[in-house]
């Protein structure tokens, strides 16, 4: 298939990418902290200290975080004591793209991978206007292709070659890779105080998958920028035939145990990723396929990121 045959809700070119960038112009990523509370909707931001070199520590006055507390100085001392942190000249940014063939799907909107692609490319713009080292791996269906952080143009045009390339439509192809090898990989990128965006639907979450994500947490500031679509969260209601390759059944999804059921699993998805989230403070950034998801994502990293 050509791409000039594909409309941009299927797929992203290296151009349209590129326009992405006056957009990021208009923002910087910054190196202080993160909301600390669930700030807006679903979206939660964990609060930053990674990332941070360590000052000096202080009386502990009204508004510092608690858990910052210098407890074995406040028991010596009888009184609260805060532990002080200045930013690091050199900040790391790394993103995670998943570009698999399941992320290449919509009911509304543009696809998943659509979406992916285009988040990566925002936030390596805005990488590159703080000259922040930048660093990735993007998942495809075969393979993965991964860059260890540094600064410069390199990097980011490698970036937006991967995003294009992986993002193309491809007929019979056969997901060999999973989220968890992606995300394993990275782990050894990873520094300490870096800020960390893993975008993906999350279809292949596993407990290993939750396990990298809470070692990376410990190191650095991690975000789930979690990408559906509609029909992933709510079924129609109807009859819809379905068929395995050899025999065709009709699907009937008005009963009220279906409906039940099928919203139920979903939340119950959501939810183990916003635990995961709030245990680790690791950040939480819902995308819906049909929503303006660079305004989203500008105003989550306006939370603190930026």
């Amino acid at each position: 298939m050509k791409k000039e045959s594909v409309p941009e809700s299927m797929y992203a070119t290296k151009e349209q990418l590129l326009e992405l960038k006056k957009k990021a112009q208009l923002f910087s990523l910054g190196k202080t902290k993160l909301l600390v509370d669930v700030g807006f909707g679903e979206h939660i931001s964990p609060f930053k200290t990674k990332g941070l070199d360590f000052q000096e520590v202080r009386v502990y006055q009204p508004g510092d975080d608690i858990r910052l507390i210098d407890w074995k100085i406040t028991a010596k001392h009888n009184k609260p004591y805060t532990k002080l942190y200045t930013d690091e000249k050199e900040q790391q940014v790394f993103i995670v793209a998943d570009m698999r063939s399941h992320m290449k799907f919509a009911t509304k909107g543009v696809f998943k991978s659509v979406i992916a692609a285009k988040c990566a490319t925002f936030l390596s713009f805005l990488a590159e206007n703080k000259n922040d080292k930048l660093g990735f791996c993007v998942l495809g269906d075969e393979k993965m292709d991964c860059a260890l952080p540094q600064m410069g143009k390199e990097t980011l045009t490698a970036l937006l070659d991967r995003l294009s390339a992986f993002g193309q439509l491809s007929e019979d192809s056969l997901e060999k890779t999973s989220l968890f090898q992606a995300i394993s990989k990275s782990e050894k990128f990873i520094r300490r105080g870096a800020n960390v965006f893993i975008l993906s639907d999350f279809s292949d979450y596993t407990e290993e998958v939750a396990a990298s994500i809470r070692r990376i947490s410990k190191k650095a500031t991690c975000s789930l920028v979690h990408i559906y679509d509609g029909l992933e969260k709510s079924f129609p209601k109807g009859y819809f035939p379905v068929s395995d390759g050899k025999e065709i059944a009709i699907l009937n999804t008005k009963t009220k145990v279906f409906q039940k059921k099928y919203t139920s699993d979903f939340d119950m998805f959501v939810s183990s990723l916003q635990e995961l989230a709030q245990n680790e403070r690791v950040g939480y950034l819902p995308l819906a396929t049909n929503e303006e998801f660079i305004h989203s994502l500008a105003f989550y990293c306006k939370g603190g990121l930026l």
